[in-house]
């Protein structure tokens, strides 16, 4: 599918700037059922395994801090 294929290039490009940088952080956000955790493990496929640590721990602060504003 030619979306697929195009939407795997840009999260590759986000996955090597990510890298790039050296990113000690990632955050990621969005309304609720936005596709949030399938983006970031998508993401995470792409980027080595310290991207997908550092990817997972955001995620959950993400999740404990929206937890707690509720």
């Amino acid at each position: 599918n030619v979306s697929e294929e195009l939407q795997e290039r840009r999260l590759s490009t986000i996955a090597d700037e990510i890298q790039a940088r050296n990113a000690r952080v990632v955050l990621i956000a969005g309304p609720s059922s936005s596709g949030k955790t399938t983006f970031s493990k998508r993401l995470s496929v792409l980027a080595s395994t310290v991207l997908l640590v550092r990817i997972t721990f955001v995620l959950i602060l993400m999740l404990l801090l929206i937890a707690h504003a509720n």
